[in-house]
């Protein structure tokens, strides 16, 4: 099926999160399937993702609760994590592989810009992306008295990772053509949507 087009206001009905009381969805029927949790960063990519690129009736949302998860998730996907995207009888996880297997396998507009400088030091910064994520909300959602030293210089780090552009390449530049939405800007709007007020401690280090 063609994808709706990037950006659709498509209205969703999003589906209720299964637990340990529901029943599996039919799988490995052909259909392709985002396991994810509304609340997961993480999962948030790939769903930022599936939207922005028109797939919303090419890709089916299978919401699981993460405190009561059912029992035949892990048997779907033994790591037992969100997300996983199931696909031509296969499930394959883990949000920076998820991104980049949607971007190439799927219709839609493209994550990554074209010139192959840029695609070096995006893929940088995406994996760079995971190291900020897991160490501020480490410090930050877990609440920690006393925030991490590796929490404490993310910012900082991440600033000096962005003036080392190469050429001189401007910020702006992570947006795909005609400003269209990035992979970059796609991990980092489910960061930053997340991180509370209380982020604000990490500011004095930027």
């Amino acid at each position: 099926m063609a994808p709706v087009g990037p950006f659709s206001f498509v209205k969703e009905v999003l589906p209720l999160p299964l637990n340990s009381t529901s029943p599996p969805p039919r799988l490995f029927d052909g259909t392709t399937r985002l396991y994810l949790a509304y609340v997961c960063p993480y999962a948030q990519r790939i769903w930022i993702t599936r939207n922005y690129k028109g797939l919303q009736e090419d890709i089916e949302l299978v919401a699981i609760d993460l405190r009561d998860r059912p029992a035949w998730y892990k048997e779907v996907y033994p790591e037992n994590k969100v997300p996983s995207l199931e696909h031509n009888n296969e499930v394959k996880g883990g949000s920076v592989n998820l991104i980049k297997f949607i971007n190439t396998h799927f219709e839609g507009p493209t994550l990554l810009p074209d010139d192959p400088e840029k695609q070096t030091f995006a893929e940088e910064l995406l994996s760079y992306s995971d190291y900020f994520t897991k160490t501020v909300f480490a410090s930050v959602l877990l609440k920690e008295d006393n925030i991490s030293t590796d929490a404490g210089s993310a910012p900082s780090l991440t600033r000096s990772r962005l003036i080392r552009q190469p050429n001189g390449i401007p910020r702006s530049f992570l947006l795909t053509p005609r400003g269209s939405l990035g992979s970059l800007e796609i991990k980092e709007t489910a960061v930053q949507i997340k991180i509370p007020q209380s982020y604000s401690a990490l500011n004095n280090n930027i």
